[in-house]
């Protein structure tokens, strides 16, 4: 079936990674929420004001909007029937977001949607992507292959990595 992968995630948990559609926004919203207050300290330090700043604009709405947008494709994670990662590509090269359930971490969710964004870039004729990693997930990018570029202070007030790949 079109825009549909089975991966296994590990030796223990399959799962199964399509394209998300709008009835999944509020899902996606909960686990990009989720993920950024408990997974991604390295980088808001705990700090409630920068936390609300960066999942304010992750409603349902807007992630219904991001969904339909014709320059994005975005991914869903599920396992269990229930949504646990998200990850999305802007069309031409870049991958634009990419995050995990706190209950689903190192299992291989991560690598999984990461390697269906890489080849969904891939196949529609980018030889190289870029993405902007988080401090959180800097090691993971470069563990699969994504090389700095340029170190930056990103909005709301963290350091970033500009990162690209030849896919």
């Amino acid at each position: 079936e079109r825009g549909r992968y089975v991966c296994w995630a590990s030796i223990r948990h399959m799962v199964n990674i399509r394209e998300a559609n709008i009835s999944d926004a509020r899902q996606c919203c909960e686990v990009l929420c989720s993920s950024i207050r408990k997974l991604c300290t390295a980088d808001h330090n705990g700090d409630e004001q920068l936390i609300l700043e960066w999942i304010g604009n992750k409603t349902e709405e807007n992630m219904q909007k991001s969904i339909l947008n014709k320059d994005t494709k975005f991914f869903v994670a599920v396992r269990e029937n229930e949504i646990q990662g998200v990850g999305a590509i802007s069309f031409p090269d870049e991958v634009s977001l990419m995050y995990v359930s706190p209950k689903s971490r190192y299992i291989g969710i991560s690598r999984a949607i990461l390697a269906v964004l890489e080849s969904t870039l891939a196949e529609s004729g980018c030889s190289n992507g870029k993405l902007t990693s988080t401090s959180t997930a800097h090691e993971f990018y470069k563990a699969s292959g994504w090389t700095d570029v340029k170190k930056i202070h990103s909005w709301p007030g963290f350091d970033a990595y500009v990162m690209e790949k030849r896919l």
